[in-house]
C-alpha cells in the first residue's frame, strides 16, 4: 500500500524524537510538544494495535532505527492499516500562515510527485469524505480531515486516510497523526485512531 505517511516525513524539515516516555498516565515522546493520555490498562493503542518503531531498552522505548522520522508508528493487526505521528518545524514563512492554510499546503505536496533519492512518489489525487473539522486539543489549534487517495496513474487502488494537523500554541512546529488503509477497513479502526486524538494534549 502506498505511504503518505512516509511521504509526508520526507517532506518536513525537522523530525522528532529518540525516546518514548511513558509516566504520570500519559506517554510523550522526547521534546514533544504533546503528551497522549494512556488508556485504562495503561496502554497507548487496543491490544489490535503494534507499535511497530520503538522497542525496550533498559525499560525504556527507544527508536528501533534512530534514522526513523516518525514520532510513534503503529501497524494493526488483521489488515494493512497504518498509524503514523510526525512532527516537524515549521518554516519562517509557514510561521504566519493560518492553520487551514498549513493543511492546504500540504495536500498540495503530497498531490505532487517527489523523489528522495531512494523512492519515488507518485503524488495522489485526493477526494474529500468528510470536511475538514476543527478539533478541541487542549494547548493547541488542530484541524482533521477525512479523503480518499487516487495514486497519480493507478486507477485500480484508493486507499482511505484520516489526517490531524496539529499546532501548540507555544511552538514553531506541526505535529500531523495519519491513518491510512484499504476503504474496506478504515471504519472499525478509525475509531481508535479518534481515541488517541481525544486522549491528545499539548501541555
Amino acid at each position: 500500500m502506498l505511504r503518505l505517511g512516509a511521504c509526508l516525513c520526507l517532506l518536513a524539515s525537522a523530525c522528532a524524537t529518540r525516546a518514548l516516555v511513558h509516566g504520570q498516565g500519559a506517554y510523550r515522546p522526547d521534546d514533544a510538544a504533546y503528551r497522549i493520555a494512556q488508556l485504562p490498562d495503561g496502554a497507548l493503542m487496543p491490544r489490535s494495535w503494534r507499535l511497530a518503531n520503538y522497542e525496550s531498552r533498559d525499560g525504556v522505548l527507544r527508536l528501533k532505527d534512530r534514522r526513523d522520522e516518525s514520532d510513534i508508528e503503529f501497524t494493526r493487526d488483521g489488515d494493512d492499516g497504518t498509524l503514523s505521528v510526525f512532527t516537524r518545524d515549521l518554516g519562517r514563512s509557514e510561521r504566519k500562515l493560518e492553520l487551514r492554510d498549513l493543511v492546504n499546503r500540504t495536500i498540495a505536496d503530497l498531490s505532487s510527485p517527489l523523489w528522495d533519492g531512494r523512492h519515488f512518489y507518485r503524488g495522489s489525487r485526493f477526494q474529500e469524505v468528510r470536511t475538514a473539522l476543527k478539533e478541541p486539543v487542549p494547548g493547541c489549534e488542530a484541524i482533521d480531515v477525512v479523503v480518499d487517495a487516487h495514486p497519480t496513474g493507478i486507477a485500480t487502488f484508493t486507499s482511505r486516510l484520516y489526517v490531524l494537523w496539529m499546532r501548540p500554541k507555544d511552538r514553531e512546529t506541526m505535529t500531523l497523526v495519519m491513518y491510512e488503509s484499504p476503504i474496506q477497513t478504515f471504519a472499525p479502526a478509525v475509531e481508535d485512531v479518534i481515541g488517541l486524538v481525544e486522549r491528545l494534549s499539548c501541555p
